[in-house]
């Protein structure tokens, strides 16, 4: 497998990849992804060094073979080469310039891709924790409102009644979560006292 080869089959894979991150999953789907994309992070920003010289040296390779097919180009033009010799090597000349282009494109878009894989991976991972902190923070609001027989979060209907009826009350709260695998524990402990 010649390396060109395994620059289009790495292509090929990161497009494979970056359209299963871009489809709308379900969480158990998107905690699976996710935990292959963690496995592959390191060997991805090897790859994004590796690409990043390679996007030099192919640029470098583009450069040359533009500069040497324009000279040959100008040298017809002002008349300064026999005309039998001009078409094979502008030829080969051009070809070679088509080839360095390609490489240039192929490699420059592997890079590319891999940005935004890497980006893409970023993105889900802190995703996928604000997820699990927000259904955290839910079931203790709602462990809360059990505890303390009413709502918490004091919308401003309720600021409102509470004020009308000159009655203040103070609700404490504590709150223990304790991660488990599978299922967070949380233990509450709340008091209302009512002033007058």
């Amino acid at each position: 497998m010649s390396g060109w080869t395994l620059i289009t089959v790495v292509l090929v894979a990161q497009l494979i990849l970056l359209a299963i991150l871009l489809l709308p999953m379900p969480d158990i789907l998107k905690n699976s992804v996710i935990s292959v994309l963690n496995k592959l992070q390191k060997p991805m920003y090897l790859l994004l060094i590796i690409l990043t010289a390679l996007v030099g040296t192919t640029t470098v390779d583009m450069w040359r073979e533009e500069r040497n097919y324009q000279e040959l180009h100008a040298a017809t033009i002002e008349g300064t080469t026999a005309p039998g010799l001009d078409i094979g090597k502008s030829m080969l000349l051009h070809n070679l310039k088509w080839r360095a282009e390609r490489n240039f494109n192929l490699v420059a878009f592997a890079w590319a891709l891999t940005a935004v894989l890497l980006r893409c991976h970023a993105v889900l991972s802190r995703e996928l924790k604000l997820t699990a902190d927000l259904n955290q923070l839910i079931i203790v609001h709602k462990a809360l409102e059990a505890r303390v027989g009413q709502s918490v979060i004091n919308s401003p209907s309720a600021v409102k009644r509470a004020d009308t009826r000159d009655e203040k009350k103070e609700v404490s709260a504590n709150i223990t979560v304790a991660k488990d695998k599978n299922s967070p524990k949380i233990s509450v402990d709340a008091s209302v006292k009512k002033d007058s």
